[in-house]
């Protein structure tokens, strides 16, 4: 919900709904580096929101470096920043000289301190469809099975399993060129060597360019690293209740059992 109701007012256009059905974890934010070269983060994640109603405001309370800090929040105009999430730490003090030293309108930052796994958080907005006619519809927007970057990360790897690291870089290269900010890096300036390639590497440009497109669980399954990555990285309740007898495999839906009516009972996956 990133705090919508509480601090920004209504549902809009712009904005969506008050509802957000992913929340990435600390490793996945992480996997947006070069943000100032690489366009894909603030392509993906939701950075600003503006007040849709008046508001009278009040206090916010998270904990930065270990220590409870508070930041009051008051804006009565309609368009004024509300909430503003960099993406990356800031201090207390950098947060307060930042939002509050205008009189009467003090907008919030979330930085990753605050995220709480519940309602703050940024928003994913690669599927945002803004030419909807009222907030509650749903996208018109076509729905991403497959495309061209993920062809060539599926090159990269293939040629990585191969032992050709300098063909891996090459067609990762096409992707990272692609999203190079124009106005910023010059041509080049996210290239990788092929001495940069690695499965992990290949997992975290599939992270930055894929994210939210439905095929990570598939990806950690196919590529064998899914119980390794999942408690490694996981920062909610998988990485203790994933296990290695049951999760390489989804269970099959028991209505899809049920209607198999003639001959031997489909079978369940393992461990479902």
């Amino acid at each position: 919900m990133n705090g919508y109701d509480q601090y920004l007012g209504e549902r809009n256009i712009n904005d969506g709904r008050c509802y957000s059905w992913i929340n990435p974890t600390g490793y996945t934010y992480n996997a947006f580096n070069n943000r100032d070269k690489d366009t894909r983060y603030k392509a993906t994640f939701q950075t600003v929101w503006y007040a849709t109603k008046t508001q009278k405001g009040g206090v916010v309370n998270y904990v930065i470096d270990g220590k409870d800090e508070s930041f009051n929040w008051d804006y009565t105009v309609v368009g004024d920043t509300a909430m503003y999430y960099p993406g990356y730490y800031m201090s207390a003090e950098e947060i307060r000289a930042k939002t509050q030293n205008r009189e009467g309108n003090h907008y919030l930052i979330f930085t990753p301190d605050a995220y709480n796994g519940r309602a703050i958080f940024p928003t994913i907005m690669k599927f945002l469809d803004r030419t909807r006619a009222i907030p509650n519809d749903n996208t018109d927007r076509s729905y991403i099975i497959y495309r061209l970057a993920e062809t060539y990360l599926l090159a990269a790897e293939a040629a990585f399993k191969l032992g050709d690291n300098t063909n891996a870089a090459k067609y990762i290269n096409v992707i990272r060129e692609r999203a190079r900010d124009k106005q910023i890096g010059e041509i080049g300036a996210l290239d990788i060597a092929p001495s940069d390639v690695t499965l992990d590497f290949i997992l975290e440009e599939r992270t930055r360019e894929l994210l939210a497109e439905h095929c990570r669980w598939a990806d950690l399954a196919r590529t064998g690293t899914l119980i390794d990555r999942i408690r490694k990285y996981d920062d909610g309740k998988a990485n203790t209740n994933i296990t290695e007898d049951r999760h390489w495999l989804r269970p099959v839906p028991q209505q899809m059992i049920d209607r198999v009516t003639t001959g031997e009972r489909y079978p369940q996956n393992q461990g479902w």
